[in-house]
């Protein structure tokens, strides 16, 4: 089953970066409530959305959750599995005349491009 992983606060309603401190000496039974509750209220539905690839794919496209770093490459991998394998090969051209990535992320991201093109041309 295809699945990726967000941080819970991008699911959430303020679609921000979210964590709690748990601290050995205060009671932390209201700060595990509330994850608890997260979890329950945002995480269990879209673990259950995205055991669909279709929308796994749509919540990518919709720029939803997933950090630009990661959706730079699943985003191309997703669009090859559904069989748009010439539009994810334009969007790794976007990114790279975009000048994103410098130095040793520039050469990963190189590489996957490269990788990429190679998996185009062996008609798999």
């Amino acid at each position: 089953m295809p699945f990726f992983t967000d941080n819970i606060g991008y699911v959430m309603p303020q679609h921000t970066f979210l964590e709690w401190y748990l601290d050995r000496d205060k009671n932390c039974l209201p700060w595990v409530d509330n994850i608890i509750d997260a979890i329950r209220q945002y995480g269990f539905p879209y673990y259950e959305r995205m055991k669909d690839f279709h929308n796994m794919l749509n919540y990518i496209e919709l720029g939803k959750g997933i950090i630009h770093s990661i959706r730079d490459y699943y985003y191309p991998v997703m669009l090859y599995l559904a069989g748009r394998k010439e539009e994810g090969l334009r969007h790794i051209e976007r990114i790279l005349n975009a000048e994103r990535y410098h130095g040793p992320d520039l050469e990963r991201y190189v590489s996957f491009a490269n990788n990429y093109k190679i998996l185009l041309t062996s008609g798999t």
